[in-house]
């Protein structure tokens, strides 16, 4: 049987959605959370105690290390996408419409499948749902 190769991510901003999902993130058997990226010092403090990676006080560096094959970010920041760009990561832009109350997590993932599909322009074998709301313990889907 054939390795299962470990994505080594780095986190670009600790904020409230992103420090949700880490655990979730980190508990997955093909990732590893391998550094972070914040200007909030303490914030960098609580990840490498947390999670043992990298900190960096800017994502220009963050994208830099050779411990990191792909960074995370969320956001609708024009600049930070264009920066995140400049480094060359894919970008899922996230229409209008499914940035409302009302807008259903369904949608949003079709929307992000799609997109993905196209740029591989092939199927697509995986994809990991990270909700920043996911609670700590989630229900194996056997129980339900």
């Amino acid at each position: 049987m054939a390795e299962q190769r470990v994505l080594r991510f780095g986190i670009a901003g600790l904020g409230s959605a992103q420090t949700q999902i880490l655990p979730q993130m980190a508990a997955l058997p093909f990732v590893r959370v391998t550094a972070a990226a914040d200007l909030r010092e303490g914030a960098l403090e609580k990840f490498a105690e947390e999670y043992g990676g990298e900190t960096y006080l800017s994502v220009e560096e963050l994208c830099k290390s050779p411990n990191v094959d792909a960074v995370y970010v969320s956001t609708d920041s024009g600049r930070i996408k264009a920066l995140a760009r400049s480094y060359g990561a894919s970008i899922i832009d996230r229409p209008a419409e499914l940035a409302t109350k009302t807008a259903l997590g369904e949608d949003a993932f079709a929307h992000g499948y799609r997109m993905i599909r196209e740029a591989l322009r092939k199927p697509v074998e995986l994809i990991v749902l990270l909700f920043c709301n996911a609670v700590d313990n989630p229900l194996s889907m056997n129980s339900i």
